[in-house]
């Protein structure tokens, strides 16, 4: 198949390394007034020492660190100098990762750009030739032209600034210093925007050390939840605790992973604290992380052993499908829905509900492993790889592929489920093409999706997405060969025939054995006895001449009951009540009018509970096609005599009632004509309720 490119190897993705906990501090105006105060003054040491970082250029090592440490470490502390250098470090660390990558991404666009650039206008594309398609227009012909032009330029500065070691950082977030040109539309004004700027640009984060005191001598959290900081020398006079420390009126509460934070501060193991303020709500929050044992990464076939759930990833929901260790569908296929617009807090949320959901479902299971495709659309959004085609690029651009797979990583190695990776190639194609029609029934509609859940957990176990196939049958060997499709890759014999085992084809009798056996007489030959002697059939199964499919018996019972006892009451009083009650000395028209609308209003509603019964019994009963028929007659009379024909005549019985005079009317031959076909359909249901028990 030289169309189609490599599937990769599936891999069990390893655990998180690290963990972090976050509690919100309840911090009074005086502690608040410190805290901000403090973090604006280690904020502007830190801007000025990332200025200072930025213009040593390529130089990246310790001793570069420590002669800024050391003129940190005047201006405010040792620790603070430390902790300021060292997130100088890795900001720009990352700052040179991104810038990288943006090179690449460059790149990657002027290849692209000039490659359909090459061809015809119209041109199309040619995969085996590895030729890409032609512009479709003059038009836009020369406006990819001016844009590869403008790429080109912005590659330039980027390698020139790569070679020179400059890196584009903005402390504080480039999207809310360009919201300060624009106020109206990020809905704030300039003091919000000033304090949301501050806040952004605070310093107040130090690195754990193991050994010292409760783990963390900068910003330590004692095991009964008391918070205190170091101030810096400027500062001091802020104390209010020995050791030129300030201790806050807040306590720290840890609610998740609160004892495994207890246990490493009480061991003095290292913690690493940070704590931001929340200029939108107004909140302050303290942040604890630290580095976990890296856990052992399950072997793939371990992580396998009792099957696997696999998910398949939309930008809507996840669907997720239960398989065996031998790749075959169990149960029913579940969908987890999540909504991505609105805040990040919501989408966060929205995720987190949806992998709970998805995490306790593979835990009822059993399965001990999720199957989820390795994806990454960071590619995939450019208009040159898609074209005009915006609405598919904003569909790649709302998967959450890397935040859903770090969050299902995490939340998984907390209920010791491992999450397999596998190559996302043609897995809706080939999953809708061999699974969504053979799995879909009158009462499941098997969606793309669904299907293409199974193709990613068969491919997670390694069995191909194909489904397994019986093999031909022009009679009872095997000559079109034993089809094994399900086997695995290293499974001997697997793709050749069937090995011939001795005895007789039929699996019904052993060698020698049966009513005949040895008896050669049985054989259709000239002058057999059998020729001479009567033969006769024995009788069909009862199902195979056609006999009525049965109902369930609590079910035909319940039904019947309900029927003969309507029937009963129908009886009663259209057939005999209502006709007699005029015939009784002293009784008007007006007055059996009265009684007559109580009587049959108390039968209606008495009826509307038979059919309730009826009805609910004849559902879930598996009932024939004739107790159908005439259970879906029975209730459309009923409901035909109660809208249409019992308000005509609660109408003339009003104006009766009120004294009128009211020539005769039809309505009544309607309803007793109704009443009439309701009584034979009633007596024909339960004699046929019977007959299918």
């Amino acid at each position: 198949m030289s169309g189609l490119r490599e599937v990769a190897a599936s891999f069990v993705v390893p655990g998180p390394a690290g963990v972090a906990i976050r509690d919100r501090l309840r911090v009074s105006e005086s502690d608040a007034a410190v805290l901000a105060e403090v973090g604006m003054f280690l904020g502007s040491l830190a801007a000025g020492d990332l200025a200072e970082r930025s213009r040593q250029g390529l130089v990246h090592d310790a001793a570069s660190r420590a002669v800024r440490k050391r003129a940190l470490t005047g201006r405010s502390s040792a620790r603070w100098a430390g902790s300021i250098t060292k997130a100088t470090h890795d900001q720009w660390a990352l700052a040179r990762r991104g810038q990288a990558a943006h090179l690449g991404w460059l790149r990657g666009q002027i290849a692209l750009i000039e490659a359909r650039l090459a061809p015809p206008l119209g041109a199309k594309a040619d995969k085996r030739e590895g030729l890409a398609r032609g512009y479709a227009s003059r038009g836009e012909w020369h406006a990819k032209s001016r844009r590869l032009h403008g790429l080109k330029d912005r590659l330039v500065v980027v390698e020139a600034d790569r070679a020179a070691g400059r890196v584009q950082v903005v402390r504080g977030g480039k999207r809310l210093a360009n919201a300060r040109h624009h106020l109206e539309a990020a809905g704030l004004d300039a003091a919000a925007w000033r304090e949301r700027w501050r806040g952004e640009r605070m310093f107040l984060s130090a690195d754990g050390e193991a050994g010292k005191r409760f783990g963390n001598e900068t910003i330590r959290v004692t095991d009964t939840g008391r918070l205190s900081v170091k101030l810096p020398a400027p500062l001091v006079h802020l104390a209010n605790a020995p050791h030129g420390r300030y201790l806050l009126d807040a306590v720290v509460r840890f609610q998740h992973r609160g004892q495994e934070w207890c246990d490493r501060v009480t061991a003095n193991r290292a913690v690493a604290y940070r704590i931001h303020h929340d200029t939108a709500r107004g909140r302050w929050y303290v942040t604890a992380s630290w580095q976990r044992a890296a856990a052992p990464v399950l072997p793939l076939q371990a992580a396998l052993a009792r099957g696997v759930v696999g998910v398949d990833m939309n930008d809507d929901h996840l669907a997720a499908w239960q398989l065996d260790v031998h790749g075959n569908p169990v149960g029913e296929p579940r969908r987890f829905f999540y909504d991505l617009t609105g805040t990040a807090e919501h989408r966060d949320a929205q995720l987190r509900h949806a992998l709970t959901r998805l995490l306790h479902h593979t835990r009822r299971c059993g399965a001990a492993a999720i199957a989820i495709e390795d994806l990454d659309f960071t590619d995939g959004t450019s208009r040159e790889q898609h074209g005009r085609n915006t609405r598919f690029r904003r569909l790649l651009s709302r998967f959450p592929t890397a935040k859903l797979r770090a969050r299902l990583v995490s939340m998984a190695a907390e209920q010791n489920l491992a999450v397999v990776a596998v190559d996302p190639a043609y897995t809706s194609r080939w999953g809708a093409q061999h699974w969504q029609k053979p799995l879909a029934t009158p009462r499941r509609k098997t969606s793309r999706h669904d299907a293409a859940s199974i193709a990613v957990g068969r491919r997670a176990l390694g069995h191909p997405i194909r489904r397994r196939t019986t093999p031909p049958h022009p009679d009872q060997s095997d000559r079109g060969g034993h089809r094994t499709a399900q086997a695995r890759p290293d499974t001997r014999r697997r793709e050749e025939p069937r090995p011939h085992l001795p005895g007789p084809r039929t699996r019904c009798a052993p060698p020698g054995g049966g009513a005949k056996a040895g008896d050669q007489g049985a054989q259709h030959r000239s002058g057999h006895p059998a020729e001479q002697q009567s033969w006769q059939q024995n009788s069909l199964p009862a199902q195979s001449l056609g006999t009525v499919p049965r109902m369930n018996d609590t079910s035909a019972a319940v039904a019947a009951a309900a029927v003969f006892v309507w029937l009963g009451m129908v009886l009663a009083i259209s057939f005999l009540e209502a006709p007699l009650k005029f015939r009784a000395p002293d009784v008007t028209v007006r007055i059996g009018l009265g009684i007559g609308r109580l009587v049959f209003r108390a039968l209606n509603r008495a009826e509307v509970v038979q059919v309730v019964v009826v009805v609910a019994a004849v559902a879930v009963g598996d009932p024939p096609v004739t107790v159908l028929v005439l259970t879906v007659l029975a209730v459309a009379l009923l409901a035909v005599q109660m809208a249409a024909v019992r308000p005509v005549l609660n109408r003339r019985s009003d104006r009766v009632l009120a004294g009128a005079d009211v020539p005769r009317s039809r309505a009544h031959l309607v309803y007793v004509a109704c009443e009439s076909v309701k009584l034979v359909a009633l007596v024909a249901l339960g004699t046929a309720t019977l007959a299918a028990a």
